[in-house]
């Protein structure tokens, strides 16, 4: 997300930071030859380590926010596929405060937590 017009109309301030135009993207895959339906969410600290045969039919998703400075990992909940709409809702493993401070010293605010989360990304 974020403001890709302003970037297609060329209004972009020379002193304009990459946070001033993107917000931060998702990413939702789904184990399943045609996704179309619903789909139990697995949890990146217990099932990414499973056989290949245990992760069909389910699926993941993380978030990166570069305005609050916090990435997402699913943990919990389901994603829905209809059409070309690929909907999250659940809970996710938020790893804040880190995304901009690395090497400056600041590793000690980097924030651990669990937030309820939903979502519906789409193809036109």
């Amino acid at each position: 997300g974020g403001d890709f017009e302003a970037l297609a109309d060329g209004d972009v301030d020379e002193d304009a930071n990459f946070t001033d135009f993107f917000d931060g993207f998702a990413t939702y895959v789904v184990y399943a030859n045609e996704a179309q339906g619903t789909y139990e969410v697995l949890n990146w600290l217990n099932d990414l380590e499973a056989d290949e045969d245990l992760l069909a039919e389910k699926g993941f998703g993380y978030v990166f926010d570069f305005q609050n400075e916090g990435l997402y990992f699913s943990s919990d909940g389901t994603l829905s596929v209809q059409g070309g709409d690929i909907t999250f809702n659940g809970e996710y493993l938020s790893i804040t405060d880190f995304i901009f401070s690395f090497g400056e010293g600041d590793d000690d605010d980097i924030s651990f937590d669990y937030v309820s989360g939903y979502g519906t990304l789409g193809c036109n």
